[in-house]
């Protein structure tokens, strides 16, 4: 599961979480990847 899940494109992974919460009706958000892995002071 692991190695799959790794070699899976970023986007794609986004898209098939986003279409599985909304089949859900689980509320999600997006954080900007350009901020999400900066140290914050």
């Amino acid at each position: 599961m692991n190695r799959r899940l790794h070699k899976l494109p970023f986007h794609k992974f986004e898209t098939f979480v986003s279409y599985k919460t909304t089949w859900q009706e689980i509320p999600t958000d997006t954080v900007d990847t350009y901020y999400s892995h900066s140290e914050k002071p």
